[in-house]
């Protein structure tokens, strides 16, 4: 059965609207994400939600405002920021030496985390689906959630910590789609980095292990010089920590 010319150009006019207005739909949905994640940052978090680890946010700029402050991230006995966030440190002291120290750009590194954590987690979608609009939805969902969102308005690690595990998936993911090795080397680099965000991002490690034995030996999708080149990347951000250290940053 034909279809009436009429409802042709109506569905032709409707898809070419919606591929011009998606485009701005998404740009809207990350201008309101990003601009509601920076706005007056030494707020305190809302009295709806009980965020008990808020009382951490001292401890984990400790070092970083030493060094804005004195020269120097070692003035006391209390390092932990320093030797189990060395990353997370050397980037806050970076922003305090550029902004200040202050509340709000103690926090700052935890905004900008989140909203990129989005971004990345969104390619992941698109790229294990093929579908941008999950993709967008993803970061919709996620972007207004109450609870990822009080997170990226207090100056803990985690925000970042989980910025570089998603950039891990989202080059792992790229290296899949391509074949390419330098994909797997910046998955195992950004990996790397997240460790050095806080260790804990060690415990992520089991997750590659599985994906690379599934990809290796159950679909046959990569080859074992996928898996060196993670290796190898891994390194480099230890390689890089251990040269910074030595220069004395």
């Amino acid at each position: 059965m034909a279809v009436p010319a009429s409802r042709a150009v109506r569905t032709e006019g409707t898809t070419r609207w919606l591929s011009l207005a998606w485009p701005i739909v998404v740009a809207v949905l990350l201008i309101g994400i990003t601009g509601v994640r920076l706005v007056d940052l030494e707020l305190d978090p809302p009295f709806t939600k009980r965020i008990g680890d808020v009382s951490d946010e001292g401890y984990w700029a400790h070092n970083a405002r030493l060094k804005a402050l004195t020269g120097a991230f070692v003035q006391d006995p209390f390092n932990q920021a320093l030797t189990t966030a060395p990353l997370y440190t050397a980037i806050n002291a970076l922003v305090f030496s550029l902004l200040g120290v202050s509340l709000g750009t103690a926090r700052l590194v935890s905004a900008v985390a989140g909203v990129f954590t989005l971004l990345a987690g969104a390619g992941v979608i698109a790229r294990t689906t093929g579908n941008r609009r999950w993709a967008a939805a993803f970061v919709a969902v996620l972007g207004v959630n109450d609870l990822f969102f009080a997170y990226n308005r207090i100056g803990l690690v985690e925000p970042t910590l989980n910025l570089f595990v998603f950039m891990a998936f989202l080059a792992f993911y790229q290296g899949l789609g391509s074949s390419r090795l330098w994909w797997f080397a910046a998955s195992g680099a950004c990996f790397g980095f997240a460790v050095l965000t806080k260790a804990t991002g060690v415990y992520v490690l089991l997750a590659f292990l599985l994906a690379f034995a599934m990809e290796l030996i159950v679909w046959r999708t990569v080859s074992a010089r996928a898996f060196a080149a993670w290796v190898a990347g891994m390194g480099l951000p230890g390689v890089a920590g251990l040269t910074v250290a030595w220069l004395g940053f």
